[in-house]
């Protein structure tokens, strides 16, 4: 996954909490790895959301 490609990602997830859903860290990390096509580890993916801010 591109850089694009996961700043579009965590934007739509952030346009669906701003819209007053709740989303859970959980949530995104399924999502995130059922995007990918693939399990990755959850540092990394702390990682892909520090370094998105």
């Amino acid at each position: 996954m591109t850089y694009e490609e996961k700043k579009t990602f965590l934007k739509r997830h952030i346009e669906v909490a701003q819209a007053g859903e709740f989303v859970t860290i959980n949530q995104l990390f399924e999502a995130y790895q059922k995007e990918i096509g693939r399990t990755s580890t959850r540092d990394g993916f702390y990682y892909l959301l520090k370094r998105h801010g």
